[in-house]
């Protein structure tokens, strides 16, 4: 056995035998080298996979704890395709803690930096871990036959499986939470139709479930007013570097004076009023700016945005981890109304 494993069972068995019990601290670094006689290297590798677990938890400048998972408590797991300090994912790992905390459910979360080698490896490495739940996010531009792999060797780790995405067919193998995206999209892009501009965009850094179907409530909305295809144009920006957005932007405005845009996330569309303004574009005269989100409301100007109920979309999912029913929860969103549009 590997020495990190033979590690790992001692602490296990240590907490079993409530030598040490959930919340005390664990001895030194340099007392469990001394003790196993390992390197440091050897070690943290096996108190992170502890933590992992949660076996152990960490507090900056304090040590190292035993977790809620010596309780017997089940564990709730987010494996997420990445975890930026802003955008939906952050939020709703950030609500789900804080609701965790509440009824005293085990946490962790992992990220696959959308790779599917690294899924893989986070799955098996949930072997031991006791699970109530398992929200999972499919990759982006891997084909449905990569995500159903995953989706399988999930839900036998698990009897309740939340996905966080629709674009995965067979709806009643799992469970979904999401937002009412379409209608919203819809209200919002009324608003732009509303104040008349002679142009319309439609702006997204992603391809998933979710920009296609704020993509159909933009699109309903300009066929149900009437908008002509050459007055609409899609934009998809790159993942990195430079977009050549604010260009493409300035040109729709000199050829048609002004220029309604739809942005996926109101953090995008932040940046973008941001630029706008910079340029000194009179907003929302010339170009006006509708982004859907909730996540980043601290903008330039007040924006006009579908806001998300993201504490409720944590508190389904842990309503979720009680049951092995599989449901669609769709979360309805509130339309603010700032100074873009």
């Amino acid at each position: 056995m590997a020495r990190y494993k033979e590690i790992m069972d001692d602490i296990k068995k240590t907490v079993r035998d409530r030598t040490l019990s959930f919340g005390d601290r664990l001895p030194s670094e340099r007392e469990f080298i001394e003790k196993y006689h390992v390197s440091s290297k050897t070690l943290k590798y096996a108190l992170r996979e502890l933590q992992f677990q949660g076996v152990l938890f960490q507090q900056n400048g304090r040590g190292t704890f035993v977790g809620k998972a010596s309780l017997g408590i089940g564990t709730l797991a987010f494996l997420l395709p990445n975890m930026i300090r802003t955008g939906y994912n952050h939020e709703v790992i950030e609500r789900a803690e804080i609701e965790c905390s509440k009824k005293q459910i085990n946490f962790m979360y992992m990220t696959t930096n959308n790779s599917y080698e690294k899924t893989i490896v986070h799955i098996n490495n949930l072997e031991s871990v006791d699970l109530d739940a398992i929200v999972f996010t499919p990759l982006v531009g891997k084909d449905a036959k990569h995500n159903k792999n995953l989706i399988n060797m999930l839900k036998k780790k698990t009897g309740q499986l939340i996905l966080l995405d629709s674009r995965i067919p067979n709806k009643n193998s799992y469970s979904y939470v999401g937002n009412e995206n379409i209608g919203s999209s819809f209200k919002l892009t009324e608003l732009l139709i509303k104040n008349k501009y002679n142009f319309y965009m439609f702006i997204a850094n992603t391809d998933n479930s979710t920009v296609h179907e704020r993509r159909k409530g933009f699109m309903d909305a300009m066929t149900s007013y009437g908008i002509p295809e050459e007055r609409i144009k899609e934009v998809y920006l790159p993942p990195a570097g430079k977009n050549h957005v604010d260009e493409k932007i300035a040109g729709a405005v000199k050829k048609y004076g002004s220029v309604g845009i739809f942005v996926i996330n109101d953090v995008q569309a932040n940046d973008l009023v941001r630029k706008l303004s910079e340029m000194e574009y009179l907003i929302p005269k010339e170009v006006g700016v509708a982004g859907f989100g909730g996540v980043s409301l601290q903008g330039p100007l007040p924006l006009t945005t579908a806001k998300i109920d993201f504490s409720r979309i944590a508190r389904e999912i842990i309503r979720l981890t009680n049951t092995n029913d599989n449901r669609t929860v769709i979360i309805p969103t509130k339309i603010i109304r700032g100074k873009t549009t």
